[in-house]
């Protein structure tokens, strides 16, 4: 036999054909930022600012506005995804496709599932993110709307700032299109 994955030795009319398994992408995680992490590293750290510098207005004579800037860092620590699969060299031999690249392509698949979701895992369990919670037993697209309109407020006024992007399941996006 070929082994438990066979039916990959499929008809010859099928030789490029295949249905491959089907994942969520990394939506989110293609927003955020991509820098290359050097060797050797188990962490990272970033400067923050604690306390801005202040100014105020200031007449002939009197004090001047003085703050000095604070800092602190934010760190965050490295995750690896990894993944691997064990297949016979007689399936590799007999299989009308070059099934490393099945296999490659399906790894490829569930590593950008995986990331997205340690991604939004790790950006919904920030200390201090601006949460709104909409729950309702009779949802509608006007209440989810006010919770959008609150969440974007809450940036704006925190950040003074508005959100780059808003990220939300494809089904709700539906949903609120219907």
């Amino acid at each position: 036999t070929t082994g438990t994955a066979g039916t990959f030795a499929p008809p010859l009319w099928l030789l490029d054909e295949y249905v491959p398994a089907f994942r969520a992408g990394r939506v989110t995680a293609d927003l955020c930022t991509h820098q290359e992490l050097p060797t050797g590293v188990a962490s990272i750290n970033i400067p923050k600012v604690s306390t801005p510098t202040t100014t105020a207005t200031q007449t002939e004579g009197s004090a001047v506005s003085s703050t000095s800037l604070a800092a602190t860092s934010v760190q965050g620590t490295i995750t690896t995804i990894a993944g691997q699969n064990d297949i016979s060299q007689q399936l590799i031999d007999q299989s009308g496709i070059p099934f490393d690249q099945v296999i490659l392509k399906d790894l490829l698949a569930d590593y950008n599932r995986t990331l997205d979701n340690t991604v939004v895992t790790a950006i919904t369990g920030t200390a201090g993110i601006n949460a709104v919670t909409y729950t309702s037993g009779s949802p509608t697209v006007a209440g989810l709307y006010s919770a959008f309109g609150q969440g974007i407020s809450n940036i704006t006024k925190n950040r003074f700032d508005s959100p780059t992007a808003i990220v939300i399941h494809p089904s709700l996006y539906w949903w609120i299109a219907s």
